[in-house]
């Protein structure tokens, strides 16, 4: 929990950009305070209880190999701490993804959140949610780096999976926002620039699923040309030119 906490607090930090997690958030932890100012333990400690928690106490040390079978490394994480880690991340995106519902079902339908302009919303929080993307990236590849390889874990995969999954769809989320923003006022440099980027990080996790699947995929040397194919493409193209041509094209006036 400790490794996992200034990652979590960032993430959390990044994501609250935008509006609709943020109200979500707040309203939440208001109902969370509410319930704990009426808690009281003693009410749910009793003889039953407390033999129940030792029973799930002893389930659990149980479960642990012997002291003597480890071979954990000073130098590597376990197990144990990869998967909280994930783990943690993973639920606090489960919690913004639920705080978007709203969103969703406005963008479904084309339809702006109350109080404001498609400006704001194409905005909220995109630069804040490509941070957020990269620190995953940057996470999946620490823990895969820095997994004690004594110890084979096999939730390792599935979580990274998962993790690249809600990035994917974090950016996603951003992608479609600026396409109803880009639908309402056409093209401009500064909004290809965005959808070159969140391109670019949508192309990078997908090969980071592959990597993830087949550990022999050489995701480095990938990356490293697709990134260099979209840096040629993001210097070579006059994206003021082509904002001018398209929007002409497609009926947008200035």
């Amino acid at each position: 929990m400790c490794a996992v906490a200034p990652v979590l607090a960032v993430l959390a930090f990044l994501l609250c950009s935008d509006r609709a997690f943020d109200e979500f958030a707040g309203a939440t932890f208001k109902h969370i305070g509410d319930f704990f100012d009426k808690f009281s333990l003693s009410e749910y400690i009793n003889i039953f209880t407390v033999l129940i928690g030792m029973y799930i106490f002893g389930a659990i040390c149980a479960s642990e190999e012997p002291h003597e079978l480890r071979k954990q490394k000073t130098n590597f994480f376990p197990p144990q701490i990869v998967n909280t880690m994930l783990i943690m991340t993973i639920l606090l995106y489960i919690f913004f993804f639920v705080a978007q519902i709203n969103s969703y079902v406005g963008m479904i339908f084309g339809k702006l959140p109350d109080g404001m302009t498609y400006a704001e919303f194409a905005r909220s929080g995109f630069f804040q949610l490509c941070a957020a993307a990269c620190i995953n990236g940057a996470l999946i590849y620490f823990l895969y780096t820095n997994s004690n390889p004594s110890q084979k874990n096999k939730k390792l995969p599935l979580l990274s999976a998962v993790l690249a999954c809600a990035t994917l769809l974090l950016v996603f989320n951003s992608a479609v926002k600026m396409g109803m923003y880009v639908n309402a006022y056409g093209f401009t440099e500064k909004r290809f620039y965005a959808i070159w980027f969140m391109t670019l990080l949508f192309v990078l996790f997908i090969l980071s699923l592959v990597k993830i699947k087949k550990s022999e995929f050489k995701l480095s040397q990938y990356g490293t040309v697709i990134s260099s194919v979209f840096f040629a493409i993001l210097f070579l193209i006059n994206y003021s030119y082509l904002s001018e041509n398209l929007n002409v094209l497609l009926g947008f006036t200035k």
